[in-house]
């Protein structure tokens, strides 16, 4: 049988690395060395998806945590391995409360699949989103923890959901005492991208074990993504664009800054000679431009990782007493605790929401204000009702990718009847001729630019250009003479970015 991802527990393989071991990779983490081998837990990976492995690490003896990128789609596996039913509550708080923090630091972005001898018996449900109903009767403690997580964490306990024989559903038997129970399990998110087609037993492999090989076949769909369709587009203009540079713009509003922007820029303005309009086009936008402005104005942190609009310091304050309320309810399973977990629960919810109201309505007065024309009033109106309607779908209808394309292709393009005729009249006209722009005409275009705008593909913002000072526009300008005058364009000015 052919196994693409393996997890083994109770491996009692001392300290943590990786090896080969056949056709797979083996990642294993175990107590320290120098500890009496015990617990354990494998993670066995064929060498097919070698280049597929992004990250791992040992978290402790009884999780190891698999980071994986797939065609496409981020997946994390978790090898755990808990605590059994009879040891001792702090021990099982401790492993679950560490389980759900690793679980809540791989990110909601993720497919997450977990995997392992769970020694936890969950039971069955009928219509319950966790556990389905093709389980076993029997519920112990370490079943109940593991249902709690995995409501608290939305995801679900794949074996209930597939109706199969008695021999195809236990995953561990005792003959000689005639016993037999589920504390196997494969769990993933609720929302899981993955197709899940099949969970279930198998008795034919075995390895001197009482457990039997649990298997899960999972589909993963076909992403479209635009990587190999335009790769070579990509790999042409990649190189053009600079990406996340943000210079301290609103320093340039000190007039000592400024000045100091303006010396740099121009000690730096030094060359005259170039072979072409490209070497010189870099050469202002490189050497010049961008170096005058992180030395005189500094550049700003670009926060890549997600930022929520609608969460404080006060919201988190509330949310690590509601963790501590929870962990507390784990431990003592008291109704009280429950119920003082779930109004905490609920407060940070009706926070959460306060807050995003005031949000809105806050940005809408601003809408109001800069919008300053006679409609202000219905446009905040209009900007206030956009919302998901009862089906899911937004009350606007998005104009699709591909008529977005055809319109900027016969904005752009200059073949229409209206340009053809007028175009002959200017090429007769202009033959022979040298057209000359002056440093005038340059400097009022410039100054019509608009501040705060999306920088182009050479990233570099309006504020920076209107503040460079006589020789920058000198240097634009022969720049602009040479082009008109049939000189060839830069490459990047070819490129736009359309948001």
């Amino acid at each position: 049988m052919k196994m693409d991802v393996v997890v083994l527990t109770e491996t009692k393989k001392k300290g943590a690395g990786s090896k080969l071991l056949g056709n797979y990779i083996h990642l294993f983490s175990g107590v320290k060395k120098y500890e009496r081998a015990k617990r354990g837990v494998s993670v066995l990976i064929n060498k097919e998806w070698k280049g597929s492995i992004k990250n791992w690490e040992s978290i402790d003896e009884r999780i190891l945590k698999l980071d994986m990128n797939i065609w496409g789609y981020e997946l994390t596996i978790f090898g755990i391995y808990p605590p059994n039913e009879n040891n001792k509550t702090m021990v099982k708080d401790e492993f679950f409360a560490k389980l759900n923090e690793e679980i809540i630091k791989s990110g909601s972005g993720r497919q997450l699949i977990l995997m392992g001898d769970m020694n936890g018996r969950t039971g069955r449900k009928t219509k319950d989103t966790v556990v389905g109903n093709f389980g076993e009767d029997m519920v112990n403690d370490n079943g109940e923890r593991l249902i709690e997580l995995c409501t608290q964490t939305s995801l679900k306990i794949g074996n209930g959901f597939f109706n199969h024989k008695n021999v195809h559903k236990y995953t561990w038997e005792q003959h000689t005492k005639n016993l037999r129970t589920i504390v196997d399990y494969i769990i993933t998110k609720q929302d899981l991208k993955l197709k899940i087609q099949d969970v279930r037993a198998y008795r034919g492999p075995n390895c001197g074990t009482d457990h039997k090989l649990l298997v899960a076949k999972i589909l993963f769909p076909y992403m479209h993504t635009t990587t190999d369709k335009h790769e070579e587009k990509k790999e042409n203009t990649e190189t053009m664009v600079d990406k996340n540079r943000k210079y301290n713009i609103e320093s340039l509003q000190n007039e000592s800054t400024k000045f100091l922007y303006q010396q740099r820029l121009t000690n730096k303005l030094n060359q005259n000679e170039f072979e072409d309009t490209e070497e010189m086009y870099n050469y202002l936008k490189k050497k010049c431009i961008h170096e005058a402005a992180k030395e005189a104005l500094g550049e700003n942190e670009v926060n890549k990782g997600r930022k929520t609009m609608f969460w404080d310091a006060e919201i988190e304050k509330e949310r690590q007493y509601k963790k501590q309320l929870f962990l507390k309810w784990l431990s003592t399973k008291d109704n009280n605790d429950k119920v003082q977990y779930k109004k905490a629960q609920a407060k940070i919810r009706r926070m959460v929401a306060n807050y995003r109201n005031e949000f809105w309505d806050k940005k809408c007065l601003e809408i109001q204000t800069y919008l300053g024309s006679k409609k202000s009033s219905e446009s905040w109106k209009f900007i206030k009702n956009i919302r998901l309607s009862s089906s899911g779908k937004r009350q606007i209808n998005l104009i699709s990718a591909d008529v977005w394309e055809k319109y900027y292709y016969m904005l752009l393009v200059e073949d229409r009847k209206e340009f053809i005729d007028k175009d002959e009249r200017l090429l007769k006209k202009s033959k022979g001729n040298i057209i000359e722009i002056d440093s005038n005409s340059v400097k009022q275009a410039i100054m019509r630019m608009k501040n705060g705008r999306a920088a182009g593909p050479g990233d570099i913002p309006t504020e920076v250009i209107k503040s460079g000072g006589q020789k920058l526009l000198k240097m634009i300008t022969i720049l602009l003479n040479k082009i008109i005058n049939g000189e060839k364009v830069p490459e990047e000015w070819k490129v736009a970015i359309i948001t």
